[in-house]
């Protein structure tokens, strides 16, 4: 019984933290790559463009996935502690 309970709450959270990462990880991805070749077309090879474009890019996103973010975690902590 306990094995169960244990076994499925560490299947869900490690669910929810792969879904919750796969946002950022594909985001980050696509601006890196467009920012990398519009650093390559104009010749500008700035390396705090880069950074920037990434750190701008995850504070969006992670802006617009804190309520879905709030709600697995809250949903994950509900069975924890059942």
């Amino acid at each position: 019984m306990i094995n169960s309970v244990v076994t499925d709450a560490i299947y869900q959270g490690l669910t929810v933290i792969f879904l919750l990462t796969i946002p950022f990880i594909v985001v980050v991805f696509v601006g890196s790559t467009i920012s990398a070749a519009l650093q390559t077309a104009t010749n500008i090879q700035e390396p705090a463009i880069g950074y920037a474009v990434k750190v701008l890019l995850l504070a969006v996103t992670f802006y617009f996935m804190s309520p879905v973010i709030i709600a697995h975690l809250r949903s994950l902590l509900d069975t924890a502690l059942k």
